[in-house]
């Protein structure tokens, strides 16, 4: 029970134990329901899970707690459960903490130093246990704070501020002036403080580059996946608030102004000038119109199309938007149209 003993101390917050004694010293990481295997950890969300989970060869069952009623009864055959009052928050502290693989950990290998084939400019201010990776470029007046890891090949402008235990990945470009909070993460291939899309239109239809002088700011422990891009702002800063997790190939326009503990899926594209926000959540490949407001705690289906601002909390879908439950109705009623175009034309047939 060492093993188990073990988590239930380090994560008492959210597991209660509920029966079963079977020694988990041999166990083995997590495992899906789908596919158990032999001494593995299983996560249980509901009752149609359960049978094959106490079938398989795993050791050690995590149920949800509002299952608890539901299995007072049961036998486990010896397996060791725990119950958990937020699966979801479990399963990542669980999994962080005894079974990331050992090559995703090489990724966050904090070797520190400076690669003989880096740039770092003299101006720089390093903290302790900077990491800086083969053909990095780091340039003029930035400061590295503590812990900071920036992978091979990417590169760092002038003035950049990124705060302590943040993990640059290789081939991210971070523009001037961005600041990047504590704990943050940017996933290879992104770009942070590019210029933003402004023009002017002269009478000939020329198109005039407007510079941006405004920045970004990445708030602390943002996770930024990869292919995202952040545009600076016109003149005030973009801003991504604290906590905020943003999905792979996702695009911010300038003036972007994103509150705390959102979650952004992948496709995301917003126009420039919009402001989000606390604890919302973006479907995939949402899209929404420049100059809009988004109202905090507001979830959006994907393949929304928002062209309005959205004033209040809510779950709304489609395009036009709706309210999700009126745009389920709205999609299931679409396979019947071409019946009911005919429907309706026999009727104004007989009508003339």
């Amino acid at each position: 029970m060492a093993k188990c003993l073990e988590i239930l101390n380090k994560f008492s917050d959210s597991l209660t134990h509920h029966c079963g004694s079977k020694e988990l010293g041999n166990l083995a990481p997590t495992s899906s329901i789908e596919n158990p295997k032999k001494d593995s950890v299983l996560f249980i969300p509901s009752m149609d899970k359960l049978d094959k989970a106490i079938n398989s060869e795993a050791l050690l069952l995590i149920i949800d707690q509002k299952l608890k009623d539901k299995i007072s009864n049961i036998d486990f055959n010896n397996k060791t459960v725990f119950l958990s009052n937020n699966l979801q928050v479990s399963m990542a502290k669980i999994n962080q903490e005894f079974f990331t693989p050992t090559n995703y950990k090489k990724a966050f290998n904090k070797t520190t130093g400076v690669h003989k084939s880096a740039f770092v400019a003299d101006s720089v201010k390093l903290g302790k246990n900077v990491t800086i990776g083969p053909g990095a470029s780091v340039n003029d007046d930035c400061v590295l704070s503590d812990n900071v890891y920036i992978g091979p090949n990417a590169v760092v402008e002038a003035g950049c501020s990124i705060g302590e235990g943040t993990h640059i990945f290789p081939l991210v470009f971070i523009g001037h002036g961005t600041t990047i909070g504590k704990n943050c993460k940017i996933q290879s291939n992104s770009s942070i403080g590019t210029d933003g899309f402004g023009y002017g239109q002269t009478k000939l239809g020329e198109h005039i580059f407007k510079p941006h002088i405004g920045n970004v700011i990445l708030e602390d422990n943002v996770d930024i996946g990869a292919g995202v891009f952040i545009d600076r702002g016109t003149y005030d800063n973009s801003i991504i608030g604290e906590g905020t997790k943003i999905d792979n190939n996702c695009h911010f326009g300038h003036n972007i102004v994103m509150g705390k503990h959102n979650l952004v899926t992948g496709g995301f594209i917003t126009a420039g000038s919009v402001t989000i926000g606390d604890h919302c959540v973006f479907g995939g490949r949402t899209t929404v119109s420049g100059h809009l407001k988004i109202a905090s705690q507001v979830m959006l289906g994907g393949l929304t199309g928002v062209t309005k601002s959205i004033l209040k909390p809510g779950m709304y879908a489609g395009y036009p938007l709706q309210k999700l439950k009126d745009n389920l109705k709205t999609v299931a009623s679409l396979p019947h149209l071409p019946e009911l175009r005919k429907a309706i034309k026999k009727l104004s047939s007989k009508a003339d």
